[in-house]
């Protein structure tokens, strides 16, 4: 608990069912039971609506309604609750459908069995993300690079991707059959004399100046939003639906710090911060693979990860997204720097913490366009979970169709932020084209 939102500085340890975690913090004693109520998570609110109508009345709430209007929850609980969904869809629980919150297993909706066609379900089980590569999804990348190009870097397994050293000189290399050339920004797409069973030029543009090639086939993974304006000849029914993918901002940043003996001491490994700029901390998973191994002992260094989503809440998801995109164009290094401290300060100082002694490195990985969502202009909605949304609102099935000899990939194309859907639309895009 922050004292900017909630009066004074408070670190509340353990889980919010239980009252005694709460028994000293800024919060009022309604706002205390409240919690204690919410997170217990016995009980739905929605008795007052018939059971086959609540899938489709939870679908046109928010999560912020559902909370404040059905469950009763204080002011004070609200403004712990407002980021509670930043982590995983990169948006204020105010623009977050209700029906979408009970489906990730969000608090609040207890018992609460919703029916479809006469057969009910229940909420899958959620699991923590503990196995990943320590560096993201950056080792899939180099892995499928590495696999194309085999003088980029030594190794051939997972085991060995994450410590390999890449010579970036090879990727471009003209003896490859695979090349890649960094720095390199597409501004123009189109088929040869505007006739679709011509090859495609490809203008882009390296270090101030404009170069074509031309390519026989094209697969456009970027941001599908920005392809209308890319491909000039492309059908105006194509160039609306593609229009509609939208994207979350959002912040990754990993701080290293000499040793985490302060959060030994305080008996914390994660830090959810709701009035915060970062609204999570958290400490790396402990994955060791191959010769990465992760730190064993509090004396030792370790990677803090931080985690922001800019855009301030009252919105739609869409204006959300707008605004933290216009927020990270001005937002400096000095500042998250500045509000890293400030935080980490703030919550370790009480555990032995120096930030000018203990922080050795700080790098900010910004997204202005991250997580990739369809979006229905009637509705204002945006497609958090695309296979229950109905046929005719699918703009991205529209957008992705091939284009003479141009295909469209990207996770924009599934509506689906995820690898999976990542990798499942490139392999559709490139079998578009043969």
């Amino acid at each position: 608990f922050d004292k900017e939102t909630f009066g004074s500085d408070y670190l509340a340890i353990g889980n919010f069912d239980n009252p005694s975690v709460l028994e000293h913090s800024p919060l009022s004693e309604k706002a205390k039971a409240d919690m204690v109520r919410l997170f217990k998570d016995e009980r739905h609110y929605l008795s007052d609506i018939p059971i086959e109508q609540r899938e489709a009345y939870l679908r046109n709430i928010t999560y912020w309604t559902y909370l404040k209007k059905h469950a009763g929850m204080a002011d004070e609980v609200m403004k712990v609750m407002q980021s509670s969904a930043r982590s995983v869809w990169a948006v204020n629980i105010d623009a977050f459908p209700a029906h979408a919150a009970w489906r990730e297993g969000s608090p609040g909706f207890g018992d609460l069995n919703l029916r479809r066609e006469g057969i009910g379900y229940l909420r899958p089980e959620i699991h923590e993300n503990i196995f990943h590569f320590p560096d993201g999804n950056a080792s899939v990348a180099r892995l499928l690079v590495r696999k194309m190009n085999t003088s980029v870097a030594i190794g051939d397994s997972m085991e060995d991707i994450v410590t390999a050293r890449f010579d970036y000189n090879q990727l471009d290399n003209p003896k490859s059959s695979v090349r890649i050339r960094l720095n390199s920004t597409v501004v123009r797409a189109q088929h040869g004399k505007n006739n679709l069973s011509n090859p495609v030029k490809i203008t882009y543009v390296r270090e101030g100046k404009a170069h074509v090639v031309e390519a026989g086939k094209v697969v456009m993974a970027c941001y599908n939003g920005i392809i209308p304006g890319l491909c000039p000849e492309m059908p105006a029914l194509q160039k609306t639906a593609l229009s509609n993918s939208v994207r979350a901002p959002m912040v990754s940043t990993n701080v290293l710090i000499r040793n985490w003996r302060s959060f030994e001491k305080l008996g914390i490994w994660r830090v959810k911060c709701p009035g915060s700029y970062h609204h999570r901390i958290t400490l790396d998973y402990p994955v060791s693979i191959g010769n990465y191994e992760f730190s064993k002992s509090p004396d030792e260094p370790i990677v803090v990860h931080f985690y922001a989503v800019p855009g301030k809440a009252g919105a739609s998801a869409r204006e959300q997204f707008t605004a933290g995109q216009h927020d990270l164009l001005t937002t400096s290094f000095e500042t998250f720097e500045r509000k890293i401290r400030d935080q980490l300060s703030r919550i370790l100082t009480p555990g032995g913490f120096n930030a000018a002694r203990d922080i050795a490195a700080i790098t900010v990985n910004r997204w202005p366009h991250g997580y990739a969502y369809g979006y229905d202009p009637e509705s204002d909605q945006v497609a958090y979970y695309p296979n229950s949304w109905p046929e005719g609102k699918r703009h991205w099935v529209t957008g992705r169709q091939p284009f003479g000899n141009i295909s469209i990939a990207a996770t924009d194309a599934a509506s689906n932020a995820m690898t999976e859907s990542a990798i499942e639309e490139a392999y559709r895009a490139v079998n578009d084209l043969m």
